[in-house]
């Protein structure tokens, strides 16, 4: 079948059947591309191999390369499990055996900023992105070619005020202890 989702805030996934006819070209489309879900107002774009949808806990899971844009901010990992609230929405991604990455385009200073952990959490109503287990940020300066790294167990980098929050780990059972490191590329005058 042919899916197409909208995520929305009140009505949080809605499956259109677009015709009889499609249904069958709609199975064999479906079985050879991603799902997609899409929003009208907050541009949020997630696609993916698979979906599991439970409608009474408002609750998604994604797996297979799954892809999450809202307009200059993209994920990508192997699952996510969104779930819907009130008034926006929680998203957890993960991969397996790899780390799961961000991308954002910060249009008036022509910054790209990258990051990567074992685990990203973003949620809609902070509009803020919680990195877990070595995080890592790269700050790509734009036409300068300077490039900013840090580095730290976890990080929180809120999208609207472009501020990070980055912590070495700290564990005295395990015996660890990391600083956050970061590496400033020099400006030029």
């Amino acid at each position: 079948m042919k899916v197409d989702g909208q995520i929305r805030s009140k009505n949080f996934l809605v499956f259109r059947v677009l015709s009889y006819k499609s249904i069958l070209i709609g199975w064999v489309i479906f079985l050879s591309t991603s799902i997609v879900a899409k929003s009208v107002g907050d541009d949020l774009l997630i696609t993916a191999k698979e979906l599991e949808y439970d409608e009474r806990n408002k609750v998604s899971l994604f797996k297979g390369q799954v892809s999450i844009k809202k307009n200059n901010f993209e994920m990508l990992g192997e699952k996510l499990l969104l779930t819907q609230r009130e008034n926006g929405y929680y998203a957890v991604l993960t991969a397996e055996n790899q780390p799961v990455k961000f991308t954002k385009l910060n249009d008036s200073t022509l910054e790209t900023i990258k990051g990567q952990a074992f685990k990203l959490e973003y949620d809609s109503i902070k509009n803020q992105v919680l990195l877990l287990g070595n995080a890592e940020i790269t700050i790509n300066k734009g036409a300068t070619g300077m490039q900013d790294q840090l580095k730290g167990e976890n990080a929180v980098y809120n999208l609207d005020s472009g501020i990070f929050n980055i912590t070495g780990a700290n564990d005295k059972s395990l015996g660890t202890n990391s600083n956050v490191k970061v590496l400033i590329s020099p400006r030029t005058k």
